[in-house]
């Protein structure tokens, strides 16, 4: 059911040993810990492969995160 309904929708976004350096730097330099580590590297991701949309149940730190990406970041 999801390969056929969902997997189509989606592509999947390879990440560098840069791309992870540079989402580390980012964290540290704002302060992230735990769970935004997480969001970091989605919100980095989403950059790169340049998506219209961000999917998250957690919208507001997303945008606050992420503010270029302000409206891209929406609900499911």
């Amino acid at each position: 059911m999801i390969r056929h309904n969902i997997v189509p929708h989606f592509q999947i976004e390879s990440m560098t040993r840069a791309d992870y350096i540079s989402v580390i730097q980012d964290c540290a330099l704002n302060l992230w810990s735990g769970g935004r580590i997480y969001d970091a590297i989605h919100i980095h991701a989403a950059r790169k492969a340049k998506c219209r949309r961000i999917f998250t149940m957690n919208v507001d730190e997303f945008r606050r995160m992420a503010p270029d990406l302000r409206d891209r970041v929406v609900r499911p």
